[in-house]
Formats: structure tokens, C-alpha cells, sequence
């Protein structure tokens, strides 16, 4: 008798263990999908997220939005280059999907002759210095030797995210300090030129 009920109570024992172990089970599983979900459904949100934040997408939004529709486009490897016209001025700017910055250029804003005017350039590569050493924008010159003429341009690299406030603001005052800096060359330049005409005289 003792072993009958003894057996009874381990079957039943047994009998509700595989229950509660296959309701675990269950249990665990819908734990286990609920989870690939939740951990599909932030991929996806991630991957909308940068798509969002494409920086090269802001580029061409931004320019759109001050009034600066794009002269010239081409993609050179991963990176894009957009040319547009601001205030006379030819700009370009490259910028990568994958990256929150870009580089501006002002681009050919003096031109002068590489054999005619050494003088003059050996001034400008002073002030171009000083200008660099001093300032947050990098002027660089480019010789081309089929025309025989040194071309400056200037050139800054800007974090451009969508969380910058007024973004299109933002854009419009790097591009202004553009004209600062060429404008501090310019002055210079031309006090050279004053004194250079005073020692003739």
C-alpha cells in the first residue's frame, strides 16, 4: 500500500514538473521571439535613424533651404561632390554618408600669374600663412602650369548633424567668415601694394 501511494504521488510529481517545465518552456520561447522582435524592431529603428541623419541628404536639404541649388554634382568613390554658387562665390562641398562632417571650399576667389608676379606671390604665401597660423580656415593655393597661374582657395571642415539648431543659419554664417578670411587677405595685400608704390615714389 505504501509503495502504491508512494509511486501515485512520484507519478503525479512527475507528471507536474513536465507541466511546469513545458510551460517554461513555452514561456521562455514567446520571451525568446518577444525579444528577436524588440531587437529587430531597434535595427530597424537605428537603421531609419541614420538614414535620417544621411549626411549627404542634409547637405543637398540645407542647401535647398538657403536658396542654393546645386551648379554641378558627381561621386568620386565614397564621396560626393556638390558645387554651388553663394554670393558669387563658387563653393564645394564634399561630404560621406557615413560621416557628420563636412569640408566647404571657396574655391579660385584670386588668381595670379605664376611667372609674372613673383613678388606678389611671395607676399601672398605670407599672408596665407599668417592667415592659417591665426584663423580657423585653411587658405591653400593650387599652381596650374597649363595656364602658368596660382589659384587660392579656402577650405574649413564643419561637424553638420540635424540636431544643430537652425542648421541653415548655421551653414550661411560658415559661409560668410569665407568672405571674412578673404577679405583679411585682401586688406593685407593691398597694404603691400601702398607701400611697394610709396617706396617707388
Amino acid at each position: 500500500m505504501e509503495y502504491f501511494i508512494i509511486t501515485v504521488v512520484s507519478v503525479i510529481v512527475i507528471y507536474l514538473s513536465r507541466q511546469y517545465m513545458g510551460t517554461d518552456e513555452y514561456e521562455s520561447g514567446e520571451v525568446l521571439n518577444l525579444s528577436n522582435q524588440e531587437q529587430r524592431s531597434e535595427e530597424t529603428n537605428v537603421m531609419k535613424t541614420e538614414n535620417d541623419s544621411d549626411t549627404v541628404n542634409l547637405v543637398y536639404e540645407v542647401l535647398r533651404k538657403i536658396g542654393c541649388e546645386p551648379a554641378e554634382e558627381k561621386q568620386i568613390g565614397d564621396e560626393y561632390y556638390v558645387y554651388f554658387n553663394y554670393q558669387g562665390e563658387t563653393f564645394l562641398i564634399i561630404a560621406k554618408r557615413d560621416t557628420k562632417w563636412i569640408n566647404v571650399y571657396d574655391l579660385w576667389w584670386y588668381s595670379l600669374s605664376s611667372y609674372k608676379d613673383i613678388e606678389e606671390f611671395s607676399i601672398l604665401r605670407k599672408l596665407i600663412n599668417e592667415e592659417n597660423k591665426n584663423g580657423s580656415y585653411i587658405v591653400f593655393y593650387t599652381i596650374n602650369n597649363e595656364n602658368e597661374q596660382i589659384d587660392v582657395h579656402t577650405k574649413k571642415n564643419v561637424l553638420f548633424i540635424p540636431q544643430i539648431p537652425d542648421i541653415d543659419q548655421y551653414l550661411i554664417s560658415v559661409l560668410q567668415y569665407f568672405f571674412e578670411t578673404k577679405r583679411n587677405i585682401f586688406i593685407e595685400l593691398e597694404k603691400h601694394k601702398v607701400v611697394k608704390e610709396h617706396d617707388r615714389v
